[in-house]
This record gives C-alpha cells, structure tokens and sequence, in this order.
C-alpha cells in the first residue's frame, strides 16, 4: 500500500520545478473568485465606514459615497467585469499547472486535484452571490 507521503512527494517535487510565472498563474487562477469576493465586502465595508451605517439597496449607491469607497468600487467593479476572463485563466492555470504534475500512475489524483483548485472558489463565490446574507450584492448591483 503506497502512504500519502510517497503519494505526495513527487508531486511536490514537480510542483517546485514550475517556473514562476506558471506558478503564479495557478495562483492567481485560483484566487480569482476569492478575490471578486473579498473585494465586494471590502466596497460595503468602505461604504459602512463612510455612510456611518450599513449600506441599505436601492438607498445609498456605491458610486456615490464618497471618495473612501471610489477605489474599492473601481476595484470590485473591475474584478467582476473580467470574471470570464478569470475562469478562462483558470482553466488555463490548471492545464498548464498539471501537465507538470500529471504521472501515469497519477492521473485521477493530480486532475481531480487541479479541478477541485478551480471549482471550489468559484463554487464558493457563487454560493456567496447567491445565498447574500447581508444584502452586499443587492447592494452593489441596485
């Protein structure tokens, strides 16, 4: 029976023989979705700090606040307008990312692996939009 240390090891290996820019493309691809999120809360946040009070929808317009929230709205605004290219980066991440990690005996580990890096975040902030407890994407989007 092979342990998960034998398992692991030469992927880890191969992982420090990417070079860096393919590394920090997987990175990067990965935190894409995690990124749009943070962002969002930072905007309402900014926008909590500068009205005093939580931001209500369809009340007080994130354009409109104030110079503390200009720049996380810029940021946030900008994150969400390129989010198919951020998918699009990460399918690319994770091809590139496991074709140095791909062995024949493997495979279904390292692609299982590689997909979950890139579903779960996007999952997750999907879930987020959706489920919004707060009303911070009613918010942004009013």
């Amino acid at each position: 029976m092979v342990s998960a240390h034998q398992l692991l090891m030469p992927w880890a290996q191969r992982a420090s023989q990417l070079r860096t820019g393919e590394r920090m493309l997987f990175l990067v691809s990965c935190a894409y979705p995690l990124a749009m999120m943070l962002s969002l809360w930072i905007t309402w946040l900014a926008g909590w700090l500068a009205l005093g009070h939580r931001p209500r929808p369809g009340l007080d317009d994130p354009k409109f606040i104030g110079p503390l929230v200009d720049v996380p709205y810029a940021v946030t605004e900008a994150l969400l307008f390129n989010a198919p290219f951020g998918l699009l980066l990460g399918v690319i991440g994770m091809v590139v990312g496991s074709a140095y990690w791909v062995t024949p005996d493997r495979r279904p580990f390292v692609a299982t692996a590689a997909l979950a890096f890139l579903v779960l975040p996007w999952c997750l902030a999907v879930a987020m939009v959706v489920s919004d407890p707060l009303g911070v994407f009613a918010w942004y989007f009013d």
